[in-house]
């Protein structure tokens, strides 16, 4: 199953493929942040192995849109899972965005667990797992890989992931 992302012009596109054919697809109202948010997505639920964040619930037939749908079950009472990924997506986007690429590498995991207890403990939900130094590692790695091969993708030009990735398989190599 895959996930696409199409450079263009007028705002990226996400689509992510299902098994059965089906599709679910949505236009970014600008451009970078949207796929790059999407690619930080990919790097974390892969790394870690997440089976009922944003991807998954993709994969599992729930449309992009229903994130946006106010009415929505699944916005009003997503899995603790997604939470967490989404959570963990927005930090580290924000921290490599602000930053720059080698401040993942060279994070404090007692820095960035101290951080996601708080905003749970505020928000009156048990905080994720705590993240280590060789997730942080490996999520840094395949965000940067990810981040090169959008980077290179022409507008126009569609970069696929595979959902899940291969056991073994890398950001580098996958497609």
């Amino acid at each position: 199953m895959p996930l696409r992302l199409t450079k263009k012009h007028d705002g990226d596109v996400i689509t992510f493929v299902r098994d059965d054919g089906s599709a679910t697809s949505s236009r970014a109202r600008d451009r970078g942040s949207p796929a790059m948010h999407d690619l930080m997505h990919y790097a974390v639920e892969s790394t870690l192995g997440h089976d009922a964040a944003f991807i998954a619930l993709l994969a599992s037939g729930h449309d992009i849109d229903v994130w946006q749908d106010a009415k929505s079950t699944l916005r009003t009472n997503p899995p603790a899972q997604a939470i967490h990924a989404e959570t963990i997506v927005g930090m580290l986007h924000l921290k490599w965005a602000t930053e720059g690429p080698d401040a993942l590498r060279t994070a404090d995991p007692d820095e960035l667990n101290a951080y996601l207890a708080t905003f749970f403990k505020n928000a009156g939900a048990a905080p994720p797992t705590p993240l280590t130094r060789v997730q942080i590692e490996a999520i840094a790695d395949a965000y940067q890989a990810l981040f090169a091969r959008w980077a290179d993708t022409p507008i126009d030009a569609t970069l696929e992931l595979p959902w899940p990735p291969p056991p073994g398989a890398s950001p580098h190599n996958a497609s």
